[in-house]
């Protein structure tokens, strides 16, 4: 088959070379490379939520690295807690105070997403 050929019905889509071409993968958190995606880069991260540029996606990936590196769900906490602190006072918009009043809920996702893959 062409690269430009329609597939026909039988094809197995997950066969198809001329959409790995096309792939260009899930986009990092820390907006890496072009379009978002790229290797992760935790002090990216970390700036993102210090400057107020990101806080969920960043916190998320952040919590996510910590765990994965063994970090505890108490440890995990008080860094990005101490992140939060770090954003400038009159920068602590609605945002801010949201994604704060969420740090609990991103924890119990993340270490209770870990806790599960352990379980298998």
């Amino acid at each position: 088959m062409s690269e430009f050929s329609a597939p026909s019905e039988s094809t197995q889509i997950d066969l198809l070379a001329v959409l790995d071409a096309g792939a260009i993968g899930k986009p990092s958190p820390a907006g890496n490379g072009a379009n978002g995606a790229g290797p992760f880069d935790e002090a990216a991260l970390i700036e993102a939520v210090r400057s107020g540029a990101s806080y969920h996606r960043a916190a998320l990936s952040l919590l996510a690295h910590w765990a994965h590196q063994g970090s505890g769900m108490l440890e995990a906490e008080a860094r990005l807690r101490g992140l939060f602190e770090d954003v400038f006072p009159p920068d602590r918009d609605h945002r801010w105070h949201d994604r704060v009043a969420e740090i609990r809920r991103l924890l119990s996702y993340v270490y209770g997403k870990l806790a599960d893959k352990d379980d298998e």
